[in-house]
């Protein structure tokens, strides 16, 4: 190969049908060759100076080659020779013709570089790698190349199985490169590191910490995040990841350093860190830029569409926040973005030709994140992901897994969603989490939701391709506090004299009309509220001197206020809009004794909820056999709670 070139480049060798490629530092003035560690380099020779050009000598396996690629690099221009065809015999010496350095024309893929094993030096086949818009993966000897888009901010990898994920030196995730120019030619290299740590591991759930001020996330980083470590370090928890579910923030964008300080360096011990990926929510969006609202979120915490893999698992992280309009906001940024909820066309896109490169999906689990739920999809709101913004192609995407469990925050209370008409390889639906949020109801003095749940986050366990156990883990309080019991007959009140019961409707006139709902069937009645319960797999029963007595019917969903905590938040929270009594997802549960005995008139019972795992089969058993009279529970657990069976 000969080239008419006068100083020192880069010339990067690319053979299609070779299992061989070589990268070199060329010298053209001292006839040297310096080999680019950690490639599988071809042989070569010599550098031969002849009638002021530079010849290359290297052998090549006897065959015939539709392309022979030559690269040559000088600074940030890539320019490359295509030699369209040629055949080798064996035994013969060939000649290249001269690449001309003043007419080589311009490289299109202007992301370059390797996928390479940190321990051997060699190139890792078969990684996605990607700009945002396009994705590719690595040839067989861990190159990549890929047309970066104008708006491009990254060049990112997706971690394979069966290795670790890389953390930088605040131990977070250190998975992609901020692109200088995108266009011009980046040349970007990623070491892995092999992992012994097998297909088992721990995902940690956190639906929005949602911080709008330096108390905030102060109680963020030392309840949520020092209750995260203590549980995982406690429980004994092996291989753990956290992501968050979006809304970091609450439109304050002065917090972003901070927040990311708080979630650096968690080490559950020793040298054993958490690293937590991050979710964009809508409170994220920052309402200061009117051009690029993700740009100040990306450039603390990287990529808002990315992927990585554990195990047999694949985790897919999305932004599905739709930006509309600017608003005004009370908040630090005093602007925010409004907003509907789904994904464009150029991200349904990416999501497909980012799973078109797992491979064996039917033997994979799928873990998709986002912020805004998907439910039963949604019209020109940011409730739900909009039908008509990617709605049914994204979930029938999901479907080709084994399994696919969708990972979700933004409404500040738990929710959990079988997609019934999406089922997935092993014949299970499409289920979906909805988070309670790490701030509970916006950091309120007590550690609770806007219906009366624990702030807190979840755990999920994962053994190969399936979930098969999780729970939702209140701040503060033991794993087994997953319920509390009320009597349906008793009067509510606090100190400011609101009066109300679970089976009757009132109506307060304050800022908002308040409309706390009842409903009559649970007069009479023990009421159970179940955190993380669903309509399927949860069990609930009434026990006499442990014997059961009676099976609970669970209320179908809108049907009725949490009167109980609604009652906290007007006598004594001193809340005055309607957001506190809202009706939405039903966690509450009711039995009614016969021949009329009142819950009050009946001793010796337990209220036993029995949870079975969908997909594994594992049974867990809560009991708790104290009624819940006043508000002292939001502040700590009184100590009814057990876990059965675990």
């Amino acid at each position: 190969m000969t080239m008419r070139i006068h100083h020192t480049l880069k010339v990067m060798l690319s053979i299609p049908g070779a299992a061989l490629a070589g990268e070199f530092e060329v010298d053209y003035e001292s006839a040297s060759i310096t080999p680019i560690e950690g490639v599988n380099q071809i042989s070569i020779s010599d550098v031969i100076i002849k009638d002021g050009k530079a010849e290359i000598v290297f052998p090549l396996p006897a065959g015939e080659y539709s392309d022979l690629v030559v690269h040559v690099y000088d600074g940030n221009k890539c320019l490359r020779k295509v030699v369209k065809k040629m055949t080798i015999q064996s035994g013969r010496i060939l000649n290249v013709p001269a690449v001309d350095y003043n007419t080589l024309e311009q490289e299109t893929y202007t992301g370059q570089g390797k996928v390479l094993d940190a321990t051997t030096g060699k190139g890792i086949a078969g990684i996605s790698v990607s700009d945002g818009y396009t994705v590719t993966k690595t040839d067989a000897n861990g190159v990549y190349r890929i047309p970066l888009h104008s708006d491009a901010r990254f060049i990112y990898y997706s971690t394979p199985s069966g290795y670790d994920i890389n953390l930088n030196q605040s131990k977070t995730p250190d998975f992609y490169s901020k692109i200088a120019d995108p266009t011009q030619v980046n040349i970007v290299d990623f070491h892995l590191t092999p992992s012994d740590n097998g297909d088992n591991f721990t995902l940690i759930g956190v639906g929005d910490p949602q911080c709008s001020s330096n108390s905030e996330l102060n109680r963020y980083t030392t309840e949520t995040i020092a209750d995260i470590v203590s549980t995982t370090r406690n429980a004994g928890y092996k291989n753990v990841v956290a992501v968050t579910l979006g809304d970091v923030t609450f439109d304050s964008n002065n917090l972003y350093e901070s927040l990311k300080n708080s979630m650096s360096n968690v080490a559950i011990s020793g040298n054993d860190y958490i690293p937590f990926f991050q979710t964009i929510g809508n409170h994220d969006h920052d309402g200061l830029s009117q051009t690029d609202p993700t740009g100040l979120f990306q450039s603390h915490f990287g990529p808002t569409d990315y992927s990585f893999n554990v195990g047999k698992a694949h985790i897919v992280v999305m932004d599905n926040v739709y930006e509309t309009s600017i608003s005004s906001t009370s908040k630090p940024n005093g602007k925010k973005w409004d907003y509907q909820a789904g994904y464009t066309e150029q991200q349904y896109n990416w999501l497909k030709a980012d799973l078109s490169n797992v491979e064996n999906p039917q033997e994979k689990l799928l873990i998709f994140c986002g912020h805004i739920p998907f439910r039963a999809g949604g019209s020109n709101n940011g409730s739900n992901v909009n039908t008509d913004k990617f709605y049914s192609e994204v979930l029938s995407l999901m479907t080709q897994f084994n399994e696919a469990h969708i990972m979700i925050g933004h409404t500040h209370y738990s929710q959990n969603w079988i997609h019934a008409n999406y089922k997935c390889q092993n014949g299970k639906p499409v289920y979906e989490h909805i988070h309670g949020a790490a701030c509970g109801a916006w950091w309120s003095t007590y550690n609770t939701d806007k219906f009366g749940g624990p702030s807190g986050y979840s755990i999920y366990s994962i053994e190969g391709n399936s979930i098969v156990d999780w729970t939702a883990k209140g701040t503060g309080r033991p794993a087994g506090y997953q319920m509390r019991v009320f009597d349906g007959n008793k009067m509510l009140t606090g100190t400011k004299g609101y009066s109300f019961n679970w089976y009757t409707t009132s109506t307060l006139l304050l800022i908002d009309e308040c409309r706390i709902k009842g409903n009559k069937n649970l007069q009479n009645a023990f009421v159970v509220q179940i955190w993380d319960d669903d309509s399927d797999n949860w069990k609930v029963e009434l026990r006499q001197n442990d014997a059961k007595i009676g099976d609970f019917t669970r209320l179908a969903d809108k049907s009725c206020s949490n009167v109980w905590a609604s009652s906290f938040f007007y006598n004594e929270a001193n809340k005055m809009t309607d957001t506190y009594c809202k009706t939405t997802v039903s966690h509450y549960w009711y039995f009614k004794p016969s021949n009329n005995v009142k819950p009050s008139e009946m001793g010796n019972w337990s209220v036993v909820a029995t949870f079975t795992n969908p997909y594994s089969g594992k049974v867990k058993q809560y009991k708790c056999d104290a009624f819940t009279t006043d508000y002292s529970s939001l502040e700590q657990q009184i100590g009814e709670n057990q876990l059965l069976i675990h």
